[in-house]
This record gives C-alpha cells, sequence and structure tokens, in this order.
C-alpha cells in the first residue's frame, strides 16, 4: 500500500494539498504541505507494526483541522484489504503542535497526526471458514 497515495485518495477534492514522503519534500507555499514520515516498524509472526506521522503545514489552521479530523474517523480502525495483504490502521486526533498563523501571514502552522499501522498477510487472518454451512 501506498500511503501517500490513500492520504491523497481519503481527503475531500475541495482542500488544496501536497502530500509527499519525507526524504522527497519540497514546500510549496500556495497549498498545504503533508509529509508522511514511516518509522521503522517491528516484525511479528502475523505481520509487521509501522508507527506514521503526519505533519500538517498550512496557513489555515481552521479549516485543517476540520478537514483533518474528519479523516481521522474516516480512516481510523478500518481494515483494508490490498491484494493478499490486509492493513489495519488507527490514528489519533490531530493536534496542533506549532501556532503560527495568527503572528504573520509568513508564518505556518505545523499539525501533527501519530498513527499506527499494521500490516499482515490476508492469509493470517482468517481465522473461520463457512462454505454452505460447513465450518
Amino acid at each position: 500500500m501506498d500511503l501517500v497515495d490513500f492520504i491523497a485518495e481519503n481527503l475531500p477534492s475541495t482542500y488544496s494539498f501536497k502530500t509527499t514522503r519525507e526524504l522527497s519534500f519540497v514546500f510549496d507555499k500556495d497549498v498545504d504541505n503533508i509529509v508522511l514520515k514511516v518509522q521503522q516498524g517491528n516484525r511479528y509472526l502475523k505481520g509487521v507494526i509501522m508507527p506514521v506521522t503526519i505533519l500538517i503545514s498550512t496557513k489555515d489552521t481552521t479549516n485543517a483541522m476540520s478537514v483533518w479530523n474528519e479523516w481521522v474517523v474516516s480512516v481510523s480502525d478500518k481494515d483494508v484489504l490490498e491484494g493478499t495483504s490486509n492493513y489495519y490502521m488507527i490514528f489519533q486526533t490531530p493536534t496542533v503542535t506549532q501556532v503560527f498563523d495568527e503572528v504573520s501571514n509568513n508564518y505556518y502552522s505545523t499539525i501533527t497526526i501519530y498513527g499506527t499501522i499494521v500490516e499482515t498477510d490476508g492469509l493470517y487472518d482468517i481465522s473461520k471458514i463457512t462454505i454452505d454451512g460447513v465450518k
């Protein structure tokens, strides 16, 4: 799963943003900049647990918080099946970690969202199969 694409696909089309990974980030002053940081995960018997951080740089904190609060509710605690892999995602409530937009029009606020993604092979997730009433 490409998490950058997943984020972009689940944001409203009216929201003006640019999404990128941490190492390929190039600031764009005309839109909200979304930077995805995927930390080193831990491998377990049934999959990988990956901590992620989403950083949003914005001039309009109120609007961005509204968009991201809705985004977190719509994608958290959900399973996404892609191919044979299953992704379970949970994200915390967005937090304004730097508030500068009230100082001047040249400053940006930063919104931070912490999350965890559990990636498992879909076969491991099968605990019961019922075919025509036979388990």
